[in-house]
């Protein structure tokens, strides 16, 4: 087969380090973890932006929100007219699919399956009052206290339907058919609303995990309070709730991908499709006494990255990746033209294969900080060492070492040992920086 089908699968807000296969003790994620043995694990992926639209966009179109434009979760930022993945495989031939909750630029995609065509045109009045039930009882600023079981929307659920809609897409494609779907080779980005709050997955996957076990995040001395957190719900019995109603949301969502995985099984696909793993970004869960993202430490900005290809022998990469290095991979590996397109990413091709000498192994991310006034923070990661300008962080400027300091409790910003390094790192980050505010399309 000359050009592999890919089958691009998402999640919104899964950090890396609430994964078995990235080391964690306590979630259970069975059928990631048999992915991962067969893929090529990223031990260090991380987001360009820790808010969906924005990281959305710079995964398809392999740029740096500076540069595309988008940003946040203002869907009004995004220029519909862009370059994009979706528009270059469908260029090229490729059959294109969307499925499940975007949150993205939703144009160039040839088949589209999401999540909000189906709440409002396949759902009946009462079971979208179901689906919306566990919405409105789970306001996202206190997903903490709010967390639990919810068994009675399960079927219409975002990320029910998204599983049971790629197996069905999947089912449908047939390989060498001269006028069928499986005429052309697929290009599927599947996309999960979960383990993102509201903390409501069903009851069994609650029921796997005792919030009085599970460990605490560790205690940040330098922790500054911001207002948008109340007091109360960085309590113990809150931080556990969440942590309790974040895992179980991961669980819910693991075993949808294991639905999907196990549909490949069957169907034989994986010699001839590239199969992806990743999310938008994480989820701080108690780290550094906040929640959500919004800022630059590790929880909030490293995801899983798996990628599984034809000709590719499992292994795993640890040095640092970029998600905009996906869509250059991508284009790369199936031999589909970016026309043109200036990319801010590389591609993995060389790391897939195991070979890490030269590889760039730094980072570079963004967040416009709320306010007023608003902040417009920068980080750049080289190696191990991490520099960071505004972005939410305890301290406006920050520097840690991750390999002596893995939690980002002692900033070195300061260290006269790290001056050289930080004055480095600062020039390199306004010296590609180009700080304005942008408006949605229609008014520029």
């Amino acid at each position: 087969m000359t050009r592999p089908n890919v089958l691009l699968l998402m999640t919104d807000q899964h950090r890396a380090m609430s994964t078995g296969a990235y080391g964690s003790q306590e979630v259970h994620t069975p059928h990631l973890d048999r992915l991962a043995t067969r893929s090529v694990v990223f031990e260090r992926a991380y987001c360009a932006y820790p808010q969906c639209v924005a990281s959305r966009q710079s995964m398809i179109t392999g740029q740096h929100p500076n540069t595309h434009g988008a940003y946040g979760i203002d869907l009004g930022t995004i220029d519909t007219s862009q370059w994009t993945l979706q528009r270059a495989f469908t260029d090229a031939g490729y059959h294109t699919t969307l499925i499940g909750h975007p949150h993205m630029n939703e144009t160039g995609f040839a088949d589209s399956r999401t999540y909000h065509e189906y709440f409002e045109r396949e759902l009946t009045d009462l079971q979208r009052r179901l689906v919306a039930a566990t919405w409105d009882a789970h306001p996202y600023v206190e997903a903490a206290k709010h967390a639990g079981p919810e068994d009675e929307s399960e079927p219409w659920r975002c990320a029910t339907y998204t599983y049971q809609e790629t197996v069905r897409f999947l089912r449908e494609w047939q390989p060498g058919s001269p006028d069928g779907p499986g005429a052309k080779p697929f290009y599927a980005w599947v996309t999960f609303q979960k383990p993102h709050p509201p903390f409501d997955p069903p009851s069994r996957f609650w029921n796997l995990y005792d919030s009085q076990k599970l460990t605490l995040p560790p205690v940040d001395p330098n922790r500054l309070r911001h207002d948008f957190w109340p007091e109360w719900i960085m309590q113990e019995e809150m931080v556990r709730n969440y942590l309790h109603g974040y895992y179980a949301s991961i669980s819910y969502a693991d075993w949808c991908v294991g639905q999907i995985l196990a549909e490949v099984d069957r169907l034989g696909l994986w010699r001839d499709t590239i199969v992806i793993y990743t999310s938008d970004h994480g989820e701080n869960a108690g780290y550094h006494g906040t929640y959500e993202k919004h800022c630059f430490y590790e929880p909030s900005i490293r995801v899983p990255l798996m990628i599984t290809a034809p000709g590719v022998e499992p292994s795993r990469f640890n040095q640092a990746v970029e998600l905009v290095d996906l869509a250059p991979t991508l284009t790369d590996l199936c031999g589909v033209s970016p026309v043109g397109h200036r990319y801010e990413g590389a591609s993995l091709r060389g790391p897939l294969h195991g070979q890490a000498d030269g590889w760039k192994n730094r980072v570079f991310c963004e967040f416009e900080g709320g306010g007023p006034p608003r902040t417009w923070g920068r980080m750049l990661m080289e190696g191990h060492l991490k520099c960071c300008i505004e972005g939410n962080m305890a301290a406006p400027k920050s520097l840690f070492d991750l390999r002596s300091d893995p939690d980002e409790i002692g900033n070195l910003w300061d260290d006269p040992t790290y001056a050289s390094q930080r004055d480095r790192m600062v020039r390199q980050i306004n010296e590609g920086w180009r700080q304005r505010k942008y408006r949605p399309p229609a008014e520029t």
